[in-house]
């Protein structure tokens, strides 16, 4: 064993005795293990225990022996504490003293990746095969086939392997780590500009973070952050998750995942630089660079379109998936305990002229309960399907209310997201409630004592139209109406059969039954003029 590190340290003919001696010569390196030692001033050690040495001076250089080897390091230190290790004191360990400046570079094929900076500590173990750099270490890591420029990294600690796999452990207090780089993105196919494209991403409050390029990224902590930014589409996020991890495919980015407690916000301007934002928590959170998909599974949260809401949209959801573009779409899927979506439109600013309303009727608050699947464009479009889809409005400045069921339901929004038009298929039971409005007191608003009227149906199908022009609802037979109001003197029934139909004039009360075969039936029984029903709906007169 002592044989085989005296015979070690004769590498380019130095001597022990000569290597006792103070030197600045860079021709007199010395080799122990895989490490070559030069420009130091002084190498000490004992022939009786020929294990242990010390180097002194200044810019010490440290560096692997092997031209071949893959991985391959370059340090410049103050000085080198080391000793054999090992059955046959052919390998070593190493304690390097700082400041440390370190250059590490793998090579793979045609491909290189290098990571320098400086460190206050350093330690290699040949057994191992690790090179710990520790006390504070801040660094540059340049990977020409996976980042745009280098990548920025402040720890409290980074283990090297310099084995094949050539990974990276950084070690952090939380309160004082970062990363920061920029990914590769895959080109459109066709040469077509591309819809998004991630700039810097900056990750902090990490304690712990495994590179393993060029497969993957994993980071954790209580909890980590990261927030990036959409070059294209201008829009920003800022995640923060008990687990993160990054992975690449072809060297490109290929998709982030979260997982724990999971919290989000995101905001995207829209076409005239307005944000729209969504906030909340999940349990797991999925970005796929492809297709510029952010996937959240059993969410909580907001969405906020000032220019469209009255107030945020509120989501429960067991998955949110949203399209990142231009437009924004956004995907959600149910299961019982969350299926619930609920958001206030923005009433039209169109003028009210010649006593007409020349804008839609508002709806007021639009809650859905009990969807499987639905998707909801702002401003555009919506649709929901569930077995216990059930959809309501409450509008609480008329006291219009209505209640929809039916295993699908589409919906077309102005760009303030008012109801405009809303179609079920397949069969439909509704309620539709409002206050009643005596004869003669226009000028008035009802009172709580006039009592309600109320239109329940079952139907094959409903439409509904909500324009500037006209608002009705039209139901298909077969289907069966009552309705009641206090200006009645029972309920009116109405029964129609498959071809008939019935629409109801929101703004007029005016009743249109279309019944080709003259198979439609209409019950109804109107007060005497001297019922006391009647004289309530007529009002008192002078």
């Amino acid at each position: 064993m002592g044989a085989t590190l005296f015979a070690s340290l004769l590498i380019g003919g130095a001597t022990m005795v000569r290597a006792q001696q103070p030197s600045t010569s860079a021709q007199l390196p010395v080799s122990i293990g895989d490490i070559r030692i030069s420009h130091f001033s002084a190498f000490r050690t004992n022939l009786r225990q020929l294990r242990n040495f010390v180097v002194s001076g200044k810019n010490i250089v440290v560096a692997t022996t092997d031209p071949n080897r893959p991985l391959r390091f370059y340090l410049i230190v103050n000085g080198v504490v080391g000793h054999a290790i090992g059955p046959k004191g052919s390998e070593v360990e190493v304690e390097l003293e700082g400041p440390i400046q370190f250059r590490v570079v793998r090579k793979e094929g045609q491909e290189q990746r290098t990571l320098e900076g400086t460190a206050g500590h350093a330690r290699y173990n040949e057994q191992t095969q690790q090179l710990l750099l520790s006390a504070g270490v801040t660094a540059k890591l340049l990977d020409p086939s996976r980042l745009e420029g280098p990548a920025t990294i402040q720890v409290d600690s980074a283990v090297v392997a310099t084995d094949k796999s050539g990974r990276i452990q950084l070690s952090g207090r939380a309160n004082a780590d970062s990363l920061t780089f920029v990914p590769k993105m895959a080109a459109p196919k066709g040469g077509a500009a591309p819809r998004h494209r991630l700039g810097p991403v900056q990750v902090s409050a990490f304690t712990r973070a495994d590179v393993d390029l060029p497969r993957a990224v994993q980071l954790s902590g209580a909890p980590v952050q990261v927030a990036f930014e959409d070059v294209v589409t201008k829009a920003k996020g800022l995640l923060s998750a008990d687990l993160l991890e990054a992975y690449f495919a072809q060297n490109r980015l290929a998709e982030i995942r979260g997982q724990g407690e999971v919290h989000f916000h995101g905001t995207e301007p829209d076409t005239q630089n307005r944000l729209m934002v969504l906030d909340g928590r999940a349990d797991r959170a999925h970005y796929e660079a492809a297709s510029s998909e952010v996937s959240l599974e059993n969410v909580v949260g907001t969405l906020q379109i000032p220019q469209k809401l009255q107030g945020p949209a509120s989501i429960q959801a067991a998955r949110l998936v949203a399209h990142l573009g231009r437009t924004t779409s956004y995907l959600f899927y149910g299961e019982a305990g969350r299926d619930s979506l609920t958001f206030s439109p923005k009433p039209s600013a169109l003028p009210v002229t010649q006593g007409q309303q020349a804008r839609p009727i508002s709806l007021g608050t639009v809650e859905v309960n009990g969807f499987q699947q639905g998707e909801f464009v702002p401003g555009k479009r919506f649709q929901v399907e569930g077995k216990a889809l059930v959809l309501q409005t409450s509008e609480p400045d008329t006291g219009f209310e209505s209640r929809i069921e039916s295993e699908k339901i589409e919906g077309t929004l102005s760009p303030t997201n008012e109801v405009v038009q809303m179609a079920t298929q397949g069969e439909v039971q509704c309620r539709f409630s409002r206050p009643y409005h005596p004869p003669n007191t226009a000028s008035n608003p009802p009172q709580p004592g006039d009592g309600k009227e109320i239109v329940e149906a079952k139907a094959a199908s409903l439409v509904y139209t909500n324009t500037a022009q006209t608002s009705e609802v039209v139901l298909q037979g077969p289907a069966q109406i009552t309705a009641q109001s206090p200006a009645l003197a029972g309920p009116v029934r109405y029964l129609g059969v498959r071809g008939d139909t019935i629409s109801w004039n929101l703004r007029n009360d005016d009743l249109v039954m279309n019944s080709p075969n003259s198979t439609a039936r209409l019950e109804a029984v109107v007060p005497s003029p001297t019922s006391p029903k009647q004289k309530k709906a007529q009002g008192k007169r002078p």
